[in-house]
C-alpha cells in the first residue's frame, strides 16, 4: 500500500484477512499520498496491509545468491566459534571441579567409560562425582544470569533499531562484545584463572545482546531477502547452517580436547569467530528497508539520538500489537516461542552433565559424536519433511508434530540411567530416534511470525523473538541448573520429565493459535485508495461474505 497512486481516480486492491466483525464499512484517513505506510493507518487497515505480506511473492530486498551465501558463511564462522567455545567451556568447568574433588578428567581419558571405577567404587567417590556436577551446575547458573539480564535490554534495543539504522549495525555490536568475551575465555584457559572470571566474560557478551541479537539480525536479513511464500524454506536453510555449526563444533571439540586438552581448541575457535568479520564487512549487504529508504532519500548522516527518536524507534515493536487478531496471533506465537526456545536452553547444559556423569561416564569424544550425529540426522529428516509436507499441511500442524517428537525424546532420555549397560546407551540412542522431528517447531514459529508482519517490521518481529529467547535462556538456565543440582543425587533424570511437561504446555499454546486462526478466518477484502485529493487519501473496506470479493464502481 505504499507509493503514490496512478492517475486513475482510484486503485483497487483485492486481498487479505481481517477480523470479521461486521459487513460493509468505510474508513477515511488523511495524510500524505506519497508514502502511506501500515503504521500510519487505523488498526484494522494496518492489519490488512500487514496481511498482504503473507501472500506477497516478492522480497523487500532483491538479494542475490552471493548475498545469501555471504550471510550464511558469516553465520557459519560466527556460530561455529560461539558454539564450540560454549561446549568447551561447559566441559572445562566440569573438568576443573572434578579435578578438585579427586576425579579423573572425563575430557582427556581415552576410555569411553572413563569413570567406570567410580561406578563400582565407594559411596565417597560417588558423592564426589555428585559434588563436581552440582558445582558445575551452580557456576552455569551464575554465568547464565550474568549474560541473560543485560541481554534482555540490549537485544530489544538493537533489534528495534535495525529496522531504521540497518541490520549490519545491530550485528556489529554483538560481534564486538563476543570478541571481548572470547579474549577473557582464552585467558582463563591459558592462565588457569579462577573460574569466576567466566562470569565477567558472560556479562560482557550480554551487554551486546549475545547470540540472540545476532540471531535476530540474521533471520531478519533472511526475511528481507526472501518472499513470504518461500520464507520458511530459507529460514530452514539458515537453521541448517546452525546445525552444521553444532555438528562441526561437537566433533572437533570432542576429539581435540581428548587428544590435546582445552587450550588449543579454545584458541582456534576464538580465531574462527574473529575471521567471520571478513565476509561481514566485504560481502554481506545492508537489507533493512528503512535503512535503504534513508539512503535513497540521501540521508546518510546519523541522526542525534534524542529521547523522542529513541521512543519512536521503540514504538516499531509496539505496533506489532496494534489490532485484536494480530495481537492475539503474535502474542500466542511469542508464548509458544518462549516455551519451545527455553527448551533448547533447558536441555543444553544438563545434557552434557548428564552424559559426562554417572552412570554413563562418556568422554568428550563420544559425547561429540553423539550430538553431531543427532544434529545431522535431525536436519536431514527436517529437510525431507519440510520439502514433502510444506505445501500440504499448515505451519501449526508441522510445529505440533515436532513438539510431540521432542516430548517423547525427553521422556525416554530421562529414564536411560535406570537401565544397566549396554541398555542405558541404547536407550539414549532410541530417544534421539524419537526426537528426529524436534527441529520443526522453531523454524515454523519463526516463519509464522515473519509472515504476520510487514517488510518494515521484520527487525521488530525477530527482535521480539530474540527478547523471548534471551528471557527463555535466563529462565531455563536458572530452573534447570537448580532442578538438576537438587535432584542429581536422588533421581538425576527428573529434569527431563520437567522438560517433557514444558513441551506439553507449548503444544497447548499451538492449539490456541489454531483455534484463533479458525475463528477469525480469512475473508476477501477490497481496499480503495482515492487519489483525487493530493492532500490525502481515502480508504474504504467492503466485505461481502467469506471468500467473495466486493464489486465497486
Amino acid at each position: 500500500m505504499s507509493g503514490k497512486p496512478n492517475d486513475a481516480s482510484e486503485v483497487v486492491v483485492a486481498t487479505s484477512s481481517i477480523n470479521s466483525y461486521g459487513s460493509n464499512r468505510s474508513l477515511t484517513h488523511r495524510g500524505s499520498v506519497n508514502s502511506p505506510s501500515s503504521s500510519d493507518l487505523p488498526d484494522d487497515i494496518a492489519e490488512d496491509a500487514q496481511s498482504q505480506n503473507e501472500n506477497s511473492q516478492t522480497a523487500s530486498f532483491p538479494g542475490t545468491r552471493l548475498h545469501f551465501a555471504s550471510l550464511l558463511i558469516f553465520a557459519l564462522l560466527f556460530y561455529t566459534g560461539v558454539i564450540a567455545i560454549a561446549l568447551a567451556t561447559s566441559q572445562y568447568i566440569y573438568a576443573r571441579y572434578a579435578a578438585e574433588v579427586g576425579i579423573e578428567d572425563a575430557g582427556r581419558n581415552t576410555d569411553s567409560s572413563q569413570c567406570k571405577g567410580v561406578s563400582n567404587a565407594t559411596q565417597d567417590l560417588r558423592r564426589r562425582a555428585a559434588i563436581a556436577q552440582e558445582r558445575s551446575a551452580k557456576l552455569s547458573l551464575y554465568t547464565s544470569l550474568a549474560q541473560g539480564i543485560p541481554s534482555l535490554f540490549s537485544v530489544f534495543l538493537l533489534s528495534a533499531f535495525s529496522d531504521r539504522w540497518g541490520r549490519k549495525t545491530s550485528m556489529f555490536v554483538p560481534w564486538c562484545t563476543t570478541f571481548v568475551s572470547f579474549v577473557i575465555h582464552v585467558l582463563v584457559v591459558l592462565l588457569d584463572l579462577p573460574l569466576e572470571w567466566l562470569i565477567l566474560s558472560s556479562l560482557v557478551s550480554g551487554l551486546g545482546g549475545s547470540f540472540a541479537s545476532m540471531l535476530a539480525s540474521v533471520f531478519a536479513m533472511v526475511a528481507d531477502m526472501t518472499a513470504p511464500s518461500s520464507r520458511a524454506l530459507y529460514i530452514g536453510i539458515a537453521e541448517a547452517v546452525f546445525t552444521v555449526c553444532i555438528s562441526v563444533s561437537e566433533l572437533t571439540v570432542g576429539v581435540w580436547i581428548r587428544t590435546r586438552g582445552f587450550r588449543e581448541p579454545v584458541i582456534a575457535f576464538a580465531v574462527v569467530m574473529t575471521l567471520s568479520i571478513v565476509p561481514f564487512l566485504c560481502f554481506v549487504p545492508e537489507t533493512s528497508p528503512g535503512s535503504l529508504r534513508r539512503r535513497q532519500l540521501g540521508i546518510v548522516s546519523a541522526e542525534p539520538l534524542t529521547w523522542r527518536r529513541f521512543t519512536d524507534l521503540l514504538s516499531g515493536t509496539m505496533r506489532l500489537f496494534n489490532s485484536n487478531w494480530r495481537r492475539a496471533k503474535i502474542l500466542i506465537s511469542l508464548i509458544v516461542a518462549f516455551f519451545f526456545l527455553s527448551l533448547s536452553f533447558l536441555a543444553f547444559g544438563v545434557n552434557t552433565l548428564y552424559l559426562l556423569g554417572l552412570p554413563f561416564c562418556w568422554n568428550a569424544e563420544k559425547l561429540g559424536y553423539f550430538i553431531a550425529a543427532s544434529s545431522v540426522a535431525d536436519q536431514i529428516v527436517f529437510v525431507l519433511v519440510l520439502g514433502l509436507l510444506r505445501s500440504r499441511v499448515t505451519d501449526t500442524f508441522l510445529a505440533s508434530i515436532g513438539l510431540a517428537s521432542s516430548a517423547v525424546q525427553n521422556a525416554v532420555f530421562g529414564v536411560a540411567f535406570l537401565f544397566p549397560p549396554p541398555f542405558d546407551d541404547i536407550t539414549l540412542y532410541l530417544s534421539r530416534v524419537a526426537g528426529l522431528l524436534s527441529k520443526l517447531p522453531s523454524t515454523m514459529l519463526r516463519a509464522m511470525l515473519s509472515k504476520s508482519v510487514t517488510a518494515t517490521e521484520q527487525g521488530a518481529a525477530f527482535g521480539a523473538v530474540a527478547f523471548i529467547q534471551v528471557f527463555a535462556s535466563l529462565f531455563a538456565g536458572t530452573v534447570t541448573n537448580a532442578v538438576y543440582a537438587g535432584t542429581v543425587a536422588s533421581f538425576q533424570g527428573f529434569v527431563f520429565f520437567v522438560l517433557a511437561l514444558w513441551i506439553v504446555l507449548s503444544a497447548v499454546c499451538v492449539g490456541c493459535y489454531s483455534h484463533f486462526k479458525r475463528r477469525y478466518g480469512r475473508q476477501a477484502v477490497v481496499i480503495e485508495i482515492d487519489g483525487k485529493d493530493n492532500d490525502g487519501y481515502e480508504v474504504s473496506l467492503g466485505i461481502d461474505g467469506p471468500g467473495s470479493v466486493a464489486e465497486h464502481d
